[in-house]
């Protein structure tokens, strides 16, 4: 039986197979015929619907075993969907983007995610230090390194290697926080001066990403990178498989596997048809191009 974390990783290595096999795709190969009727575009959208699918049925399912998740894992999921959107303005961009200035003095995309990865560390250091105040029943203080300043921890490489380390920092930030009661979210907790509760600090976490994203989508802009319609709609996918892996924050792994009453297949199931239908329209749209 496979587990919540291992089903999302078989998820992301497809979707890693799916972006190298897919994101060169220039007009003339969208618009190649399928047998069976169809072109190369299609299978495109349809992986894009495949991933929106599976997260509907999710849902579903989980409803119908009454399990929903709890205040932490709920926030949480809103980390995994800004993420989604990052990743998919950053599909199919070459690596020679990455160190580009804007403008003199102003951040490259590298720095711009140097900067985010540093704050989902101390962001999620300041909402446990709070946590652990409130459990000992000291006072609240300004935390010891949770803001936003401070030198970025570099982050080398290719853009693979800096969305793998981004990736991994975030699955950090999920496994730690993920398992917070509603009591612990109540913690009272310092932010730019002002008296809030780690409830309010890790929407933060989604927040700042997302207005960092909008940095790095005006980089790109000012460095002359645009997608092209094969990169934007496999970027799509990349904001749905956000939204999917967010549902599944906190599933036990006994949930996954079960069945419900009414004989909709379990999770697992979804997920598992999801991968296997993904590598077959790859597999088409291959076809195609080859034709």
């Amino acid at each position: 039986m496979a587990g919540v974390q291992e089903l999302m990783e078989r998820i992301r290595q497809q979707r890693g197979e799916t972006v190298r096999a897919l994101a060169a795709l220039g007009e003339p190969e969208l618009t190649a015929a399928l047998d069976g009727g169809g072109d190369v575009r299609y299978c495109l959208w349809r992986i894009l619907i495949e991933t929106n699918r599976a997260r509907i049925e999710v849902a579903e399912a989980l409803a119908a075993l009454g399990w929903q998740q709890s205040g932490a894992p709920r926030i949480l999921a809103l980390t995994f969907e800004s993420r989604g959107d990052l990743v998919s303005l950053l599909t199919g961009m070459a690596d020679e983007y990455l160190d580009m200035e804007p403008a003199p003095g102003e951040w490259s995309v590298r720095q711009t995610l140097e900067h985010a990865n540093l704050v989902d560390r101390r962001y999620t250091d300041a909402s446990l230090e709070a946590v652990s105040l409130a459990r000992q029943g000291l006072p609240m203080r300004q935390p010891s390194g949770g803001g936003s300043r401070g030198e970025p921890e570099r982050l080398p490489g290719r853009l693979i290697d800096v969305l793998a380390a981004l990736r991994a920092r975030r699955d950090e930030v999920v496994a730690r926080l993920a398992g917070l009661t509603d009591e612990e979210l109540r913690a009272p907790i310092i932010y730019r001066g002002d008296e809030v509760d780690v409830h309010y600090r890790l929407h933060l976490l989604a927040a700042h990403e997302r207005e960092h994203t909008g940095q790095v989508a005006r980089t790109l802009r000012a460095v002359g990178f645009a997608q092209t319609e094969a990169q934007m709609i496999l970027g799509q996918a990349e904001s749905a498989r956000g939204a999917l892996f967010g549902s599944l924050i906190g599933v036990p792994d006994d949930v996954l596997t079960r069945a419900t009453d009414g004989g909709a297949p379990s999770v697992e199931a979804i997920l598992e048809r999801t991968i296997d239908a993904e590598a077959r329209l790859v597999e088409r749209a291959r076809g195609g191009v080859a034709a």
